[in-house]
């Protein structure tokens, strides 16, 4: 069984990023199945960052996937919005959820095993800034974030 103290080892790392939309669940329309995330460069523009499918507690798959349909836009959000098999349902980038993954030892800029941590309601869409220069998306250490209580889902609806 895994606990949560193991999943804060020694190069796991926490950070938050914008919703730009979701993937959702296989046959369930306003289901997450995963969601899109993104993050702002200097000038402003959102530039996509990966997707994240675990990590949903309860009915969170389906809370967040009622609020990302109530902000449904045809156009990504997103400059080089990558093809996702047209199984994609953007979003106003509104939303900012904190994500928990191992750092990327390879170099890749890739995510390594992410998990869906939480919204942060304490954060805006442009606080989530990517460093100039940095290949992958920008890390924080785990053990210097705090800790947010996932049953803070109150502001879904």
């Amino acid at each position: 069984m895994r606990t949560f103290s193991r999943s804060l080892s020694e190069g796991t790392v926490r950070r938050h990023f914008v919703i730009v939309g979701y993937i959702p669940r296989l046959g369930e329309l306003g289901k997450v199945g995963s969601l899109l995330l993104a993050l702002r460069d200097e000038a402003g523009a959102f530039h996509f960052a990966g997707t994240v499918r675990k990590g949903f507690p309860g009915m969170t798959r389906v809370r967040l996937g009622h609020r990302l349909e109530r902000a449904h836009v045809d156009a990504a959000p997103v400059a080089q919005a990558p093809w996702l098999g047209n199984l994609e349902r953007w979003a106003v980038p509104e939303l900012v959820a904190e994500i928990e993954f191992f750092h990327d030892i390879a170099g890749q800029g890739r995510f390594r095993t992410p998990s869906f941590r939480g919204l942060r309601t304490d954060k805006t869409p442009c606080d989530c800034v990517r460093d100039a220069g940095a290949e992958g998306p920008h890390c924080v250490p785990a053990s210097r974030v705090l800790m947010f209580e996932l049953a803070a889902f109150a502001c879904l609806y």
